[in-house]
């Protein structure tokens, strides 16, 4: 099983589960030597570190947001290398606050959306690969969503 993980330092990474984990008697999945795993890929250090990620439910995308207001959007085999990127959000109230990766109706493609810490959220379009080893074309036609207040019952 794969596992992505964003660090106190900014860094994302994909580490693989090893299959001999056993079942872990909290019932919190594995147990076993996954505090000894080194990563399989990780995103570079940055001034801009990553403060969000999601992927997508077919696990064949993965998007990443970080401090400066950017996401990035790539097959999780190319984590931590170059990718689409598209900055929507401002980077001095806090970058991206957080992620979705949810199928797009039209198919062919997934809806990205992107919270900021400045209260925007935004839809981005990617395109899924044209088979599990393809690059997305990347965040494209991105926008920003009205606001919806919630009424109280």
């Amino acid at each position: 099983a794969a596992v992505f993980a964003l660090g106190d330092d900014g860094v994302a990474r994909l580490f693989a589960l090893p299959a001999t984990a056993g079942p872990d008697p909290h019932g919190l999945g594995y147990v076993g030597a996954a505090a000894a795993l080194a990563p399989l890929a990780q995103s570079a250090p940055s001034d801009k570190p990553a403060t969000a990620l999601a992927v997508s439910v077919d696990g064949l995308l993965l998007a990443v947001g970080a401090s400066d207001g950017s996401v990035t959007v790539m097959p999780p085999d190319r984590l931590g290398q170059p990718a689409a990127t598209a900055r929507l959000h401002d980077s001095v109230l806090g970058g991206v606050a957080g992620l979705a990766v949810l199928p797009h109706p039209a198919g062919g493609s997934v809806s990205v959306l992107s919270v900021g810490a400045d209260g925007v959220l935004y839809e981005a379009l990617a395109q899924l690969p044209a088979g599990a080893e393809a690059e997305p074309a990347g965040p494209v036609e991105a926008r920003e969503l009205a606001a919806v207040a919630l009424a109280e019952p």
